[in-house]
């Protein structure tokens, strides 16, 4: 398999993802990858991405032939702009890219054998980063996601962040009766005109919404599970760090991606002055709901 590869394939063999306004068409031959796909992500028709910003093929180091293998090894140890080195965070998955105007081909290393939806995600979440940043010019970007459930209650948004265990599918769940859950694995921040939307990603979860939806957000919530209902103000260093934790930090699968990281900081310490933060301690009932309309 060469790198142009991708170039010469039929558009019905192509997976089609959004994300925000940014479209991708993706190739690849691996089956677990296509399994991945098929069943974490809420694929797009052929109609809304017939044009996608981005057409990136996937492969692994060692399902392409050795000639190009060794060479792009070789690119990449020298530090050529040709193929570049990127890893996922500080994970295992690790691997090299070649970005060409509005094609990505991006090779897994060996050890990436296994490549769970979350690590999907970060990938094509750090390009859409740089796609963003070319539509605005190189101006400040304005969004970033984040691990958190977003609902929509009384025309307002709620947001409600922690580690995996911490509630938010289980705050989402009971809130069926009088919210719209946009998502309750990822959301996409935005803000416009100086104020902060939230809308839905192609991520699936257990109570994802299926259409697209965007609302304003009134208030952000961290969570910790209790016996009792009790909010507590958050500001400041205190709410960054929390928010921090709950965000989709760029690969370095990015020209500078001490800069991408920087500004998404810059974006959740905005997004904590402007948005009221609370630590939520609840139990399992949505009384909850009672000390959040008191704000």
């Amino acid at each position: 398999m060469n790198a142009d590869s991708v170039l010469k394939r039929n558009n019905n063999d192509l997976i089609r993802i959004a994300l925000g306004d940014i479209t991708f068409a993706v190739a690849t031959d691996e089956q677990q990858l296509i399994k991945e796909f098929k069943n974490n992500f809420i694929l797009s028709s052929d109609e809304t991405t017939s044009h996608p910003d981005l057409t990136m093929q996937i492969d692994y180091l060692t399902a392409i032939n050795s000639r190009l293998a060794r060479e792009i090894q070789s690119y990449a140890e020298k530090g050529s702009d040709y193929w570049r080195n990127f890893q996922l965070g500080s994970g295992p998955v690790k691997g090299y890219y070649r970005w060409t105007d509005n094609h990505a081909h991006v090779v897994l290393d060996n050890g990436s054998s296994h490549l769970p939806a979350s690590y999907i995600f970060s990938l094509l979440a750090s390009a859409y980063y740089i796609l963003r940043d070319k539509k605005l010019n190189g101006n400040a970007q304005n969004n970033f996601f984040l691990h958190a459930a977003g609902l929509k209650r009384n025309n307002n948004g709620y947001v409600f962040s922690g580690p995996s265990g911490s509630g938010k599918t289980t705050v989402s769940m009971l809130s069926l009766e009088d919210s719209i859950v946009i998502n309750d694995e990822c959301i996409l921040f935005e803000k416009i005109d100086d104020v902060y939307w939230i809308t839905n990603t192609p991520l699936r979860s257990p109570l994802h919404s299926t259409r697209t939806l965007k609302t304003r957000v009134k208030s952000k919530f961290f969570l910790t599970k209790s016996d009792r209902h009790e909010l507590i103000r958050m500001k400041g260093v205190e709410a960054l760090m929390k928010l921090a934790q709950s965000l989709y930090y760029p690969a370095n699968f990015s020209l500078d991606p001490r800069e991408a990281l920087s500004e998404r900081l810059r974006l959740a310490a905005d997004l904590v002055e402007e948005v009221p933060c609370f630590e939520l301690r609840f139990s399992k009932d949505r009384q909850f709901w009672s000390e959040i309309d008191k704000l």
